[in-house]
C-alpha cells in the first residue's frame, strides 16, 4: 500500500493533468469562435466530431488522470472499522467502476458522429455516480468511525445531495434539452466537487 503522502501527490498531479488537458482542448475548440458556456461542454470537448483537433488531448489527459487516481481506492478503506468492511468494499468498487467508466466514456467519444448516443449518456452517469457514490461511502465510514466527524458529516451530506441530484437527472432524460449551457456549467461544477472530494478523502486517511 502506498504512503499517504505519495497518494496525495499522485492525486494532485492527476487533477492538474485532468484540468490542463480539458482547458487546452477547450481552447483549441474555441480558437476561432466566441466563448459561450455551451461551447465548453465536456462531452463536446471530448468528441472527435465536435472537437477534431483537440479531443485527443482531453482523452489522453483523462486516461492518465484515471490511472493516477487508482490509489484513491486504498484511501477508501483505511479508516474503516471491522464492522464497516462490507461498506468499505462497496465504496471501493463503486469508485473503481466509476473511474473505469470514465475511461470507457472518453474512448467511446471517439466514435461519436454528432449528438450523444445512449451509450455515451449511460457511461457519463455511471462514471459520475460511481465516483460520487464511492466518495460518499468513504466519508460516511469516516464519520461512523469517529474520525473528524463534523468534516466527514459535512462532506457526506454534500456528496449525498450531489448523488441524489444525479439520480434525479437520470430519470429526466429531457432535462437539459435546449439548455446545453446549463449542462456545461453542471459538468464543470460536478468535476470540481469530485476533485475536492478526492483530495479530501486522501488527505483524511490516517496513513
Amino acid at each position: 500500500m502506498l504512503k499517504k503522502t505519495i497518494r496525495l501527490r499522485l492525486v494532485i498531479v492527476a487533477i492538474i493533468v485532468f484540468y490542463a488537458s480539458l482547458i487546452t482542448a477547450a481552447a483549441i475548440r474555441l480558437r476561432d469562435s466566441v466563448f459561450l458556456p455551451d461551447r465548453v461542454l465536456i462531452s463536446d470537448i471530448l468528441s472527435k466530431h465536435n472537437n477534431p483537433e483537440g479531443a485527443w488531448i482531453a482523452i489522453l489527459g483523462i486516461n492518465i488522470c484515471v490511472i493516477l487516481l487508482y490509489p484513491v481506492t486504498q484511501a477508501l478503506q483505511i479508516n474503516q472499522g471491522k464492522r464497516l468492511r462490507t461498506a468499505s468494499l462497496t465504496g471501493r468498487w463503486m469508485f473503481f467502476l466509476g473511474i473505469l467508466s470514465i475511461i470507457a466514456l472518453s474512448l467511446t467519444s471517439l466514435l461519436d458522429e454528432g449528438g450523444y448516443s445512449d451509450l455515451h449518456v449511460w457511461m457519463a452517469y455511471a462514471s459520475f455516480m460511481g465516483v460520487v457514490g464511492g466518495l460518499t461511502i468513504g466519508f460516511t465510514i469516516n464519520f461512523l468511525s469517529g474520525y473528524k466527524r463534523l468534516l466527514s458529516l459535512t462532506l457526506t451530506m454534500i456528496l449525498l445531495a450531489t448523488f441524489s441530484y444525479l439520480a434525479y437527472l437520470f430519470t429526466q432524460p429531457e432535462y437539459f434539452n435546449g439548455r446545453l449551457w446549463l449542462l456545461a456549467v453542471y459538468e464543470w461544477m460536478l468535476s470540481a466537487i469530485i476533485s475536492a472530494g478526492i483530495i479530501q478523502i486522501v488527505w483524511m486517511a490516517k496513513h
